[in-house]
């Protein structure tokens, strides 16, 4: 979580730079969007580990292997929605 808020302040200052500029480019927007799904997922999944309380090491349920797909998925993607910034 130290290290979200890190990259969150930082990427604040950055889009503050060309604040117009970055909120026309659709690659910043897709990118915000996907960062907005990762950030709800790992919330959802915290919930959901806090009420559960329980270890699944051996054998995830399926909820669990959704949402580590999901987040895998998301991140990736951000991460390239991110790259492409510069060239949309």
């Amino acid at each position: 979580m130290i290290g979200a808020a890190f990259a969150i302040a930082s990427g604040a200052m950055l889009f503050s730079v060309q604040a117009s500029k970055y909120a026309a480019n659709p690659a910043f927007i897709t990118k915000m969007g996907l960062l907005a799904v990762g950030i709800a997922n790992a919330l959802i999944f915290q919930a959901i580990a806090l009420w559960r309380r329980q270890s699944a090491y051996d054998n995830p349920p399926a909820l669990v292997r959704i949402m580590a797909g999901l987040s895998l998925v998301t991140w990736i993607a951000a991460v390239v929605a991110g790259r492409w910034i510069g060239f949309v």
